[in-house]
């Protein structure tokens, strides 16, 4: 028994003994022992309230608190596999021409010719972005692609052994 028990124990032990010794003594008439008896009476219970005060400190001593924390978010990946689904085989359509086809519209044209220009038909990219209503994207392709090609003349000259390598550029003003 620890953290006051003791105490406590022993303070109800002198509080019973000393009523029994009170009662004791005024049964059998001896009068002068009753005052010891009260003394040990009061003793009795300076001890028994001082073993309820230690298990008080001690039981806010060993109080456990607890701190709530955030919960930790799990994080689950699924990975599901489907069966492969047969497909039906697409059925041929023969294309007619109607006159109630609808026409590109000028979003549709701008990204024919961007798909164009990547791969690299200048000429139909440039009608298309004419169509597009984009004409200084037409006069760039224009200008930075086509007609650039005429610009010079590459001659190679094989003399022996070694290969010769010219450019030979023109003005459009003077003739070769």
């Amino acid at each position: 028994m620890a953290f006051g028990e003791n105490r406590i124990v022993m303070g109800w032990f002198g509080i019973g003994a000393s009523i029994l010794f009170i009662f004791l003594f005024i049964a059998i008439g001896e009068e002068g022992g009753t005052p010891g008896c009260c003394f040990l009476l009061v003793i009795s219970i300076l001890i028994t309230s001082s073993g309820y005060e230690a298990r008080k400190k001690v039981a806010n001593l060993q109080k456990v608190v607890y701190i709530q924390q955030p919960p930790v978010q799990q994080v689950v990946h699924h990975t599901y596999q489907q069966a492969p689904v047969a497909q039906p085989q697409p059925t041929r359509v023969p294309k007619v021409k109607t006159h109630n086809a609808p026409a590109k519209s000028q979003a549709e044209w701008a990204m024919d010719a961007r798909n164009l220009e990547m791969a690299r038909d200048w000429e139909k990219a440039a009608q298309a972005y004419q169509k597009a209503g984009l004409y200084a994207e037409a006069g760039r392709i224009r200008q930075q692609y086509m007609e650039n090609d005429d610009s010079g003349v590459n001659i190679q000259i094989q003399g022996g052994d070694t290969i010769h390598d010219s450019v030979i550029m023109r003005d459009d003003d003077s003739n070769l």
